[in-house]
């Protein structure tokens, strides 16, 4: 599976809820959304394809201490981008120390 593949779920997706997706970072084809919340707080949410697998994983952290995997396929790729959004909104109010 390429980043061409998903694409077609992960645009309409990202519109949906008016989140830009990055596509390269330095000179790589990268699949990276910033979420902010309502008080200003990053978090990310990227997909991986690694060359000897065929799905994607998709990643969320809060660029601290939270993270999670989510092991995706074409099929499944819309619901778990859902999964992982929400995940990343319960964080919005939840603290770590």
């Amino acid at each position: 599976m390429s980043y061409e593949m998903i694409d077609p779920i992960l645009e309409p997706w990202a519109k949906f809820y008016n989140l830009h997706i990055y596509k390269r970072y330095k000179d790589t084809d990268v699949r990276s959304i910033d979420v902010v919340s309502p008080k200003g707080k990053r978090f990310q949410l990227w997909l991986d394809i690694q060359e000897n697998d065929s799905n994607p994983t998709v990643h969320v952290w809060d660029y601290d201490k939270r993270k999670k995997k989510f092991f995706a396929n074409e099929e499944n790729l819309q619901e778990i981008l859902e999964e992982a959004y929400k995940m990343i909104q319960s964080w919005f109010t939840t603290v770590i120390d």
